[in-house]
C-alpha cells in the first residue's frame, strides 16, 4: 500500500507543474488577451484535477488488487502529463506567432460573430483542435471530468513558413482553421450526416481496412463536406485571396495540410471556391484568374498530388447546409461592402471634407480602387478592414502583372506592409471601439 501511495503522490506532483506554466505566462512581458484566455484555461484545468483528483484515485483503486491500481494510477499520470506537454508546446511555440497574424484570425471570427478562445502557435503541421478532442484523444474519463470537458478552447497549429510577416499574403491560408472553429462553436457538423461525428469519421477513415466500404464512403462524405464548408465560409468573408494561396502553396506544404484528415482533391475544392467568388459575390475577373490559375495548375502539378482514392461528390449534402453556414457572417465581400468599408473608413472620413476625394469615389469606384491599389504598391499603408485591405492589394486580380509582383520574393517590403496595415487597423478599431468610448 506504501508503493500506492507514493504513485498517487507522483500524480499530484504532476498536476503541481501546472503552476510552472501559469508563472510562464505571468512573466510574459506583454501578455496577449489569447494568451490571457489561455491563462484562464491553464488554471481552470488545474484546479479542477487539484480539486477531483481525490475523489478519482479513490473510485479508481477501491476493491481492486494492488497491480490492477497501480496500472490505473499509472494510466491517469500518463494522462495529465500529456495534457500538461500539450499545453507547454502551444504555449513554448505560440511567441513565435507574429500578432498581426492574430488581428486577422479576430477579424473573421469577429465577422462570424464566434468568441476568440484559441491560441495558435508553431508546429509542423496547419491545423485545428479544440480541448474537448485533446480531452478524448488522451481518455479522460468524460462523465467524471465533464467540467473540463465543458470548457471551450481551440488549438491552431500554423508552420514556420508562415511565422514571418513577409508571408502575409499567406495568411489566409489560416483562416480555413478559424473557419473549422466557427462551424465547431455553431455545430454545423450536426446538421448532415449525424450519425457520424467528425472525429468518428477521422477515425473510419485512418482505419479503412477495418470499416466495410460503405461506412468509409460515408466518412468521407463527412470530411469532405466539413471542407468544403470551411473553404466557402472564409472566401464569403475574404473573396479569391484564400483559394489563390491555398493552390500556390498546396505542392510545397501538402504534408502539413492538416496531415491525416480526408480532404476533397484541391482542384475540387478550387471549382467551387472559383464558382463562390463568380456567383455569390459578383467577381467574375477574380473567377477567371482562379480557373486560369487551376489549368495552369492542372498541367504542371496536379499528376504530382492526385489520384489515387476518387473524389466524392457531396453537392447533395452542401446545398442542404449552405444557407445556414451563410448565415454565420451576415459579412460579404462584394465590391459594394469594399465601397462601404472605405466610405466607413476611419482615414477615409478624415478625408470626407476633401471635395476632390469624394468627387472621384462618387464618380468611378474602379479607377478609385485602382489608385488605393497603386498607393499601396508604392509602399503607402491604407487602414481598412483586412477583407478590403485583401482585395484592394490584389484588385479583383484583373491585372496579373501585379499579381505576379506581389508575388516576388522581391517584393518582401509590400507583403510587410501588408502585415502593418492590419497591425494598425486593429489598434486602431480598438480604440475607437473600446478606448475613446471610455474616455468620452
Amino acid at each position: 500500500m506504501a508503493q500506492i501511495e507514493k504513485e498517487k503522490e507522483r500524480v499530484f506532483q504532476e498536476v503541481s507543474e501546472f503552476i510552472s506554466l501559469l508563472e510562464t505566462i505571468r512573466r510574459r512581458k506583454y501578455p496577449t488577451p489569447h494568451l490571457e484566455k489561455f491563462e484562464t484555461l491553464i488554471k481552470h484545468s488545474y484546479e479542477i484535477l487539484n480539486e477531483q483528483l481525490p475523489e478519482y484515485l479513490r473510485d479508481v483503486t477501491s476493491h481492486v488488487p494492488p497491480e490492477e491500481a497501480s496500472r490505473r494510477i499509472g494510466e491517469l499520470h500518463f494522462q495529465i502529463k500529456t495534457l500538461f506537454d500539450v499545453m507547454y508546446r502551444a504555449l513554448l511555440h505560440s511567441s513565435d506567432v507574429p500578432q498581426e497574424l492574430y488581428f486577422l484570425s479576430d477579424t473573421f471570427l469577429n465577422l462570424c460573430e464566434v468568441p476568440k478562445d484559441y491560441i495558435i502557435f508553431v508546429s509542423d503541421e496547419i491545423a485545428m483542435f479544440s480541448f474537448h478532442d485533446v480531452l478524448e484523444s488522451i481518455g479522460f474519463d468524460p462523465e467524471f471530468w465533464s467540467k473540463m470537458y465543458e470548457r471551450q478552447f481551440y488549438f491552431v497549429q500554423t508552420v514556420p513558413e508562415f511565422n514571418k510577416k513577409d508571408t502575409s499574403l499567406d495568411w489566409p491560408i489560416i483562416l480555413h482553421e478559424m473557419a473549422h472553429i466557427v462551424c465547431d462553436k455553431k455545430g454545423t457538423s450536426k446538421r448532415y450526416l449525424a450519425q457520424l461525428s467528425i472525429r468518428d469519421a477521422l477515425y473510419i477513415v485512418y482505419s479503412a481496412e477495418r470499416h466495410p466500404e460503405f461506412l468509409v464512403v460515408l466518412a468521407r462524405r463527412k470530411l469532405y463536406v466539413n471542407e468544403h464548408l470551411a473553404d466557402l465560409l472564409v472566401t464569403r468573408c475574404f473573396a479569391a485571396i484564400y483559394g489563390w494561396r491555398f493552390l500556390k502553396r498546396y505542392v510545397s506544404l501538402r504534408d502539413v495540410f492538416e496531415p491525416g484528415r480526408s480532404h476533397p482533391s484541391p482542384s475540387h475544392r478550387l471549382q467551387k471556391i472559383s464558382s463562390e467568388v463568380n456567383t455569390k459575390l459578383k467577381m467574375p475577373n477574380s473567377s477567371r484568374f482562379l480557373d486560369q490559375e487551376l489549368q495552369s495548375w492542372t498541367r504542371e502539378v496536379a499528376s504530382q498530388v492526385e489520384g489515387g482514392v476518387p473524389d466524392i461528390n457531396v453537392d447533395d449534402i452542401l446545398t442542404n447546409v449552405l444557407d445556414e453556414v451563410y448565415n454565420y457572417s451576415q459579412y460579404m465581400l462584394t465590391y459594394e461592402q469594399v465601397e462601404r468599408s472605405i466610405r466607413a473608413s476611419a482615414w477615409f472620413q478624415m478625408l470626407k471634407g476633401n471635395e476632390k476625394v469624394e468627387e472621384k469615389l462618387n464618380k468611378n469606384l474602379d479607377q478609385f480602387l485602382q489608385q488605393l491599389q497603386d498607393q499601396l504598391l508604392k509602399g503607402i499603408p491604407i487602414v481598412i478592414d483586412p477583407p478590403s485591405l485583401y482585395f484592394i492589394a490584389t484588385l479583383d486580380f484583373s491585372n496579373i502583372q501585379k499579381i505576379s509582383e506581389l508575388d516576388n520574393p522581391t517584393k518582401e517590403a509590400i507583403r510587410e506592409m501588408i502585415a502593418d496595415c492590419i497591425r494598425l487597423y486593429a489598434v486602431q478599431h480598438r480604440f475607437l471601439t473600446e478606448v475613446l468610448p471610455q474616455t468620452t
